[in-house]
C-alpha cells in the first residue's frame, strides 16, 4: 500500500516531513486503514496559501457554476453513500448506522449549498 498524499496547489506531493503515519481500524488493529503524510505546520502553510489563491477564482465562478460543483459532489457521494460509510466505520470505529448517518447529512448539506449557491 503506497502513502496518501497531500494535494497542495493542483498536485499531489509528500510531506515536508518525509514521514507517514499509519492509520488502523480501531476495532481490528491488524487492518491498516492506510498510510497518510506526517505533515508539519509548514505544509499546513502551504495549503492554506494555496487555498486563499485558489479562493478567488472560486469567487470569480459564477454562482450557478459554483452551485453545479457541489451538485456534482452531493450526486457522486450519494452514489458512493455505502463505501464512504464502510470507511468511516473502519478508520474510526464508527457504528455503519451513524457512520450512514453522516455521509447522508454530507450528501444532504451539499445539495442545500449547490441549490442555495446557485440562486
Amino acid at each position: 500500500m503506497s502513502p496518501h498524499k497531500n494535494y497542495v496547489n493542483g498536485t499531489w506531493t509528500e510531506s515536508a516531513t518525509g514521514r507517514v503515519s499509519v492509520s488502523t481500524n480501531p476495532a481490528d488493529v491488524n487492518d491498516i486503514v492506510g498510510e497518510f503524510q506526517a505533515s508539519d505546520s509548514g505544509d499546513a502553510a502551504r495549503a492554506v496559501e494555496s487555498a486563499s489563491v485558489a479562493s478567488g477564482t472560486w469567487s470569480a465562478t459564477s454562482p450557478l457554476a459554483r452551485g453545479g460543483y457541489l451538485l456534482s459532489a452531493a450526486e457522486y457521494l450519494g452514489n458512493n453513500a455505502e463505501r464512504y460509510a464502510q470507511a468511516i466505520t473502519r478508520e474510526c470505529g464508527k457504528a455503519i448506522v451513524e457512520a450512514r448517518g453522516e455521509v447522508g447529512r454530507a450528501v444532504a448539506l451539499l445539495q442545500y449549498y449547490g441549490v442555495e449557491g446557485s440562486n
